[in-house]
């Protein structure tokens, strides 16, 4: 008879509940030797440590809210180990793959830019060569508000019109209506709140830019908050959606001289489209000084002006 084979059993062995303890990376231990504001930004990023010495700076520079300052704080811990292949020691098959890659992507770019349909050459990256030659019209960072709309007129190379104001606030959470002296030359479908139109609203089909509804509607409309919500169509009073008499406030929307504004969920942004570039430069002008008037220049840190395609162009607030 043959020896039986004894196995022990070492107790040290971990077991799949205790490894995975083990191996559990905790998130809010990471990142305590950096600033609380860029170990927020590292953890919800989900960086972790051993990660950063790979990344090169341009790719945490991508990172939201990281900038020079943050990176050299970053790099002062956890300095990158990149390593550069000298072009000397590259092997015979790399400079292959290289040379072929660059021949492909300069194949490429020649292709696209002379496609028949591109009116303009552009590049694989970056902005369109019309609108670098756009924007060396443009001589000095600022502009006084009558100035900048000429320039507009002259920067400006798309068939869509619309002009565009660009306003960063102090604050989030700005918001109202200013009614202008010209109309902004956009249709505005305006719907009142009804139970046929709730039932479309369901379906999935809307086919309206602002949505009223009378008090004693909300009820009904409360179970398509998360339709209507998404989408910034959901009735509210501070935007006086909810009314008395949504027919006399539908009237208005739609004669298109009533703008509302509001600054972003997120950010102390305002976005406005105050008229177009058939209105004379007067009407412009006064559109953009009376959606100025009201958000309160003293709560605008900048404004910049621009078309649906051009460079935009600095608005010297002082010149209001």
């Amino acid at each position: 008879m043959g020896k039986k084979k004894i196995v022990q059993l070492d107790d040290t062995q971990s077991t799949p509940e205790k490894k995975a303890k083990k191996e559990m990376f905790r998130w809010e231990q990471a990142y305590t030797d950096l600033k609380d504001k860029t170990a927020d930004i590292l953890r919800q990023a989900r960086l972790k440590p051993e990660q950063l010495a790979s990344m090169a700076d341009g790719e945490l520079l991508s990172l939201e809210g990281v900038g020079p300052a943050a990176l050299e704080e970053i790099r002062s811990k956890y300095p990158a180990t990149l390593a550069q292949t000298k072009p000397e020691t590259q092997s015979k098959e790399a400079k292959e793959v290289k040379t072929k890659t660059k021949e492909s992507k300069q194949k490429e770019t020649k292709t696209t830019a002379q496609h028949p349909k591109t009116r303009h050459p552009r590049n694989t990256i970056g902005r369109s060569n019309i609108y670098k030659s756009q924007k060396t019209k443009l001589k000095v960072d600022i502009y006084p508000l009558s100035t900048a709309v000429k320039m507009l007129r002259e920067v400006s190379y798309s068939v869509h019109k619309t002009v565009e104001l660009h306003l960063n606030v102090k604050e989030a959470g700005i918001r109202g209506e200013v009614s202008l002296p010209h109309s902004i030359g956009k249709e505005t479908s305006v719907a009142i709140f009804t139970p046929e139109l709730g039932n479309k609203i369901k379906s999935g089909k809307i086919d309206f830019d602002i949505l009223l509804a009378k008090p004693a509607d909300m009820p009904l409309i409360a179970p398509l908050a998360r339709v209507l919500g998404p989408k910034g169509l959901m009735p509210n009073p501070k935007s006086n959606t909810i009314i008395n008499d949504p027919e006399k406030r539908k009237q208005e929307l739609e004669a298109g001289a009533l703008l509302t504004y509001r600054t972003e969920a997120k950010a102390p942004i305002i976005h406005l489209s105050i008229g177009n570039l058939d209105q004379k430069d007067k009407q412009l002008i006064e559109n953009i000084e009376a959606s100025l008037n009201s958000i309160g220049i003293n709560k605008i840190t900048s404004a910049y002006l621009k078309s649906t395609m051009s460079p935009s162009i600095k608005i010297d607030l002082s010149s209001i």
